[in-house]
């Protein structure tokens, strides 16, 4: 579910759910990759707060990086630590790879639970 919450500010861009738990997500895009990955400067002061309470009640968070040259999930917390350039690309994954990483990480959903919404 991709969020928009202009209320109340903070909120990370979408939220996974599968059978195996949810995640919440914040996106970032650079459409050059800096020679240091910083995630820490690419979100704001009530998104990282948001991020680390939400990790602090046992639920799960991460960073989700993009760019031309791949994107890098930074799971948990590991989103407060820089990476080198060198680092991000060695480790940046292509959409489709990323997209199965995270359906691993939640689980696929159960389609009978949603049955009704979609018909």
């Amino acid at each position: 579910m991709k969020n928009q919450a202009g209320f109340v500010g903070g909120i990370p861009d979408c939220w996974l759910s599968g059978m195996n738990g949810d995640l919440w997500m914040e996106n970032k895009f650079l459409q050059t990759v800096p020679p240091v990955v910083d995630p820490t400067k690419l979100l704001s002061a009530l998104q990282q707060q948001w991020l680390l309470r939400r990790d602090a009640e046992g639920r799960s968070v991460g960073v989700l990086i993009g760019s031309v040259k791949g994107h890098l999930f930074f799971p948990s917390l590991s989103w407060q630590s820089p990476v080198t350039r060198g680092t991000f690309l060695m480790k940046a994954k292509k959409t489709a790879d990323i997209a199965e990483d995270l359906i691993e990480l939640v689980g696929e959903i159960d389609p009978s639970l949603w049955a009704d919404i979609v018909e």
